[in-house]
């Protein structure tokens, strides 16, 4: 059977409108296939992280960090930061990158300035950073236990009041 040039021509056509209608869906998971290989290589790395002490300061990896509103109902986190993120910890104040209007700062906080730390480990283990006078929450994902640990003892010796959960995963732990 030979197919004359109009049969072809729709052969040819609803091939390429049948792609047309495919290929969304075909790039959709190869972007969804990628996003996980990609969080699998970065959760192999995150375990390996530690708390790393350089001359008068302690480096803490974190998973991610974020800001989000101190009253109210908040359902999403204004800014999430998971390129790299880290708090510092001097002898004197805290630094940390915080969000503001789709860009990211270097803040630095004194310990007095903190008024309430709570930790968390239902999902992954978390720390909220309560400032006074100011009406944002800092929260970051750290990596391990052991992490969360150390940086609470850390906060203890300074000084800022921890939470009852936050005492408890202390105590769990030692």
């Amino acid at each position: 059977m030979v197919l004359a040039y109009g049969d072809w021509f729709t052969l040819i056509s609803s091939f390429l409108y049948s792609l047309q209608c495919i290929c969304p869906f075909l790039l959709f998971g190869l972007l969804i296939l990628f996003y996980l290989l990609f969080q699998l290589k970065r959760s192999s790395e995150i375990n390996k992280k530690e708390l790393k002490f350089e001359h008068s300061k302690m480096v803490v990896p974190l998973v991610a960090s974020s800001i989000k509103r101190r009253k109210g109902y908040t359902p999403v986190f204004f800014l999430l930061n998971n390129i790299n993120p880290k708090m510092v910890f001097y002898d004197t104040y805290l630094e940390y990158l915080e969000g503001r209007f789709l860009s990211f700062s270097l803040s630095k906080r004194g310990y007095t300035e903190i008024e309430k730390v709570e930790a968390h480990t239902l999902s992954e283990p978390k720390i909220q950073l309560y400032f006074r006078e100011y009406d944002l929450i800092y929260v970051a994902i750290v990596p391990n236990q052991q992490i969360l640990k150390g940086v609470l003892i850390f906060l203890q010796k300074k000084g800022c009041m921890l939470s009852s959960e936050a005492k408890k995963i202390i105590k769990k732990s030692s």
